[in-house]
This record gives structure tokens, sequence and C-alpha cells, in this order.
């Protein structure tokens, strides 16, 4: 992962998925795991991921491991 993703990660997007209950995060241990509100959102998630060959090739892939060739 380069440094301004997981800058941007650690300032903006994971502290907003807290916010909203959507998971917990240990930032000291770089852990993640589902929050209160999860659940919420389980639906859409899995429906991304049940179309995801349907999604535009910028998103995100779920499910996919596509190595870090940044150096980063």
């Amino acid at each position: 992962m380069d440094a301004q993703t997981r800058l941007e990660i650690n300032h903006i997007h994971a502290p907003k998925l807290v916010e909203y209950g959507l998971i917990e995060w240990d930032e000291a241990n770089y852990r993640v795991k589902a929050g209160p509100n999860f659940e919420r959102i389980r639906p859409l998630l899995e429906l991304l991921d049940q179309h995801e060959e349907s999604l535009p090739d910028d998103w995100i892939r779920l499910g996919t491991d596509e190595e870090d060739t940044s150096g980063g």
C-alpha cells in the first residue's frame, strides 16, 4: 500500500466507518472487524460481490489480492 493510500485510510476512511459504526478499528495494530452497524450494509456488500463483473474496472474488486507494485 502506498503512503498516500495509507494516509487516506488512517485519516479519512477508517474514522468515518468507525463513526458510522460499520467497523471497529485497532489503529495501533492496523486491524479491522465488523462494527455494531455492519449488518445494516451487509446486503449491499453481498449485492456488489454478486455483480462484481458488472462493476466499472476502476472499482475495488472484492476478494482479489492484487500485488502492490508501487514499491510502498
